[in-house]
């Protein structure tokens, strides 16, 4: 008997004023777009806000949420809402050294793993912001961590990645080798025609299409899977990633 789930993701771009803009008038969309397409877990990355993770929490409470927040702000800026209800999980933080830019010092990339039995079977969904690097030099950081958190998933079961890896399709090609099936398909997730490319802090950044954000699976049993990427209403600088799978377990 087939057995659903379905994953949305999105990095939310919620920065404190003034470094991202309509932050509630966003927020209500994107709870919007949630509610409409009714996934079974959301992964959602840069909430820093622990008022944007309290009006999160409120407006989904049929999930159970897991984020890294402290009595300040929100460490990692990770989110993640679960109907099924999870056997366990884990937060980590990737490693830094003094070739990060001083932010990551606060606002620590990491990621959650969160760990569900699905019909018996052992599933991890993994939810990570991998660094965003502002140089050629500096990819090579956002590359260590990628190897850095496959090193620390688990080696057998079921395993779903879902986030922002800020690696180009070419890059992550090569550095993946067939391990996960992508999910998702070749659309760029950020988008030059995306009006919020150029809000505040980002009209100081490139502007050009590309694919960083990604769903990926690793098991033994393969899924069928249908996936969109949802580009109305502009909700942020990236598009959110939707995706249904059925497993013949």
């Amino acid at each position: 008997m087939p057995t659903p789930l379905s994953i949305l993701n999105l990095n939310c771009w919620l920065f404190p004023p003034p470094l991202s803009s309509d932050c509630e008038a966003r927020l209500t969309n994107i709870i919007k777009i949630i509610n409409e397409h009714g996934p079974d877990i959301i992964t959602l990355q840069e909430i820093w806000s622990n008022k944007h993770l309290r009006y999160l929490k409120d407006e989904l409470s049929d999930y159970t949420a897991l984020s890294s927040g402290s009595m300040i702000y929100n460490r990692s800026g990770l989110v993640t809402f679960t109907k099924p209800r999870p056997a366990s999980s884990k937060i980590g933080f990737f490693k830094l050294s003094i070739k990060h830019n001083p932010t990551e010092w606060f606002l620590h990339r990491g990621y959650i793993k969160v760990d569900l039995k699905l019909n018996n079977h052992d599933f991890s969904i993994i939810n990570t912001h991998l660094y965003a690097p502002f140089s050629t030099r500096a990819k090579a950081i956002t590359e260590h961590q990628f190897e850095e958190l496959i090193k620390n998933i688990p080696s057998s079961g079921s395993v779903l990645i879902s986030g922002d890896l800020n690696i180009d399709e070419q890059k992550f090609a090569k550095m993946n080798q067939d391990k996960f099936l992508r999910l998702c398909d070749s659309q760029p997730t950020s988008d030059a025609k995306n009006p919020y490319s150029y809000g505040r802090f980002n009209r100081l950044m490139s502007h050009e299409n590309k694919k960083i954000d990604y769903m990926l699976f690793r098991g033994k049993i393969l899924p069928k899977s249908e996936y969109q990427l949802i580009q109305a209403p502009f909700v942020s600088d990236h598009y959110p990633m939707f995706c249904r799978l059925n497993f013949e377990f």
